[in-house]
This record gives structure tokens, sequence and C-alpha cells, in this order.
């Protein structure tokens, strides 16, 4: 459980994370019963995703970015450039060098910034 949020009804809604994904669950007034899933209201909105999103998902994307940023990558294109991206690049990967030469135009206007995490599952490079 990662924090509590108030729903309507007299129910104290849980957010919570199992298997990596995010999960509302929601307690009854007396205590002795829980409801795991989404709560939507009359209209069919749904009430359980913005508790979620602010409580699980953004504190949990935000942690990911800054474990990339410290990742070991290799940069291509300005510094400066307002849109980065971190593809996971395999050299020996024809999919991976035709994603690099169709970024080009992007890279090379100073649009996006990537940084390639490189890993190695084909083969093994020499």
């Amino acid at each position: 459980m990662i924090g509590t949020f108030d729903t309507p009804g007299g129910l104290t809604g849980y957010a919570g994370m199992t298997q990596q994904q995010p999960l509302a669950i929601y307690l009854t007034a007396d205590g002795k019963q829980a409801i795991v899933g989404t709560m939507i209201d009359a209209k069919g909105n749904n009430l359980s995703q913005k508790p979620l999103d602010e409580l699980v998902s953004k504190p949990m994307t935000e942690k990911v970015w800054k474990q990339l940023e410290k990742s070991t990558w290799i940069g291509d294109g300005k510094n400066n450039a307002p849109r980065v991206i971190y593809p996971f690049t395999d050299p020996n990967c024809p999919y991976c060098n035709k994603f690099w030469n169709d970024a080009r135009p992007w890279v090379t206007s100073g649009k996006v910034q990537l940084r390639h995490v490189m890993v190695a599952i084909l083969v093994p490079s020499a």
C-alpha cells in the first residue's frame, strides 16, 4: 500500500501496487470487507484513475526516469534537446539500426536527444 484517498460512499480508498501495476482497494466503513478494482460513478466515469495516477503511477515513473538518467548510456544529439528518448539498443539488431537511421532527422534538427542504453541480446560483439 502506498497511500489513501477519499472516495464517495463512506469507503476508504487505498492506492497500492501489485506486479508493477497500480491497484485500488476500497475498505468498507466497518473495516470488515475490502473491494478491489475500479470505482465508477453513475455516468461511467472512472473515479480510481486520478488517485492512482497521483499516488502510484507518477512517483513510480519519476523514479524510473531518475534511474535511467543515472544509468550508463551513449548520448546522440544535443544535450539541450527538448525531447530525450532512452532506446535500449543492440548494435547487432537490424531494427535498432533502422530506428537509429529513421531518427536522424529529429536528432540532427536538435529536437531529440537519444540516450542509447546498450544491450547485447542477439549476439555478443567482439
